[in-house]
């Protein structure tokens, strides 16, 4: 039963759900043991964590706002409700290899998700692009993609999309030997490698270096 209601108004929300959205009410008991291992199963919008023949829990796919992959390991990032004292940021789910030929089972996890979750897609081509930038944390270099609603960072081994909606300020520091210079964006909430955060994103620029870029917008 949903949290809150007890179980001798059941029948009132059969009758209700059947009389006006011709809906019948149904009892599921759920696995309450505890066990963090068991059956990932995909069913539509869902994904369900099954233990035998009953489900953990439940992840609505539409919540999902990211899903990264690691050696053997998927997570999920979500949605933020700005109202809610407390949120879930993420679930991570082990995926045991596979014996048999053929995809990988990390690969093929993340797509199923991929094919459902409300994650930022980027479509049309991007109004310009930032080629093998030195970023200082997420340290690494990456190709930078400019969209409308976003910023794409692509590196060899992680992939982010910013919205501009998270970025807080930008700062444009000088580093100490004088020839170089920082750009700090602070984002909130922070981008996430593994079990690190990051509220800042930090690149740096040399002032002799000449950036020409060609802009994909019309006059």
């Amino acid at each position: 039963m949903p949290c809150g209601l007890p179980w001798q108004d059941f029948d009132k929300m059969a009758d209700y759900f059947k009389s006006h959205y011709q809906v019948e009410l149904q009892e599921k008991e759920m696995c309450v043991k505890g066990w963090n291992w068991g059956t990932a199963r995909f069913n539509g919008q869902l994904l369900s964590f099954d233990i035998g023949e009953q489900s953990a829990f439940e992840i609505p796919l539409s919540n999902v706002s990211q899903c990264t992959t690691g050696k053997n390991e998927v997570t999920l990032e979500f949605h933020q409700n700005d109202d809610a004292e407390v949120s879930l940021m993420e679930v991570r789910f082990y995926v045991p290899p596979s014996q048999e030929d053929g995809m990988d089972p990390v690969e093929a996890f993340s797509q199923n998700v991929l094919s459902k979750a409300d994650i930022i897609q980027a479509t049309g081509d991007a109004l310009c692009i930032f080629r093998e930038l030195q970023c200082l944390t997420p340290r690494g270099r990456y190709d930078i993609r400019i969209y409308p609603a976003f910023l794409h960072l692509h590196g060899k081994t992680f992939d982010y999309k910013i919205p501009y909606t998270t970025v807080l300020r930008l700062f444009l520091l000088p580093h100490k030997d004088h020839r170089q210079m920082f750009f700090v964006i602070s984002l909130d909430p922070p981008i996430k490698q593994g079990q690190t955060r990051y509220h800042f994103l930090i690149l740096l620029f040399s002032k002799d270096d000449d950036l020409t870029l060609t802009l994909n917008m019309s006059e």
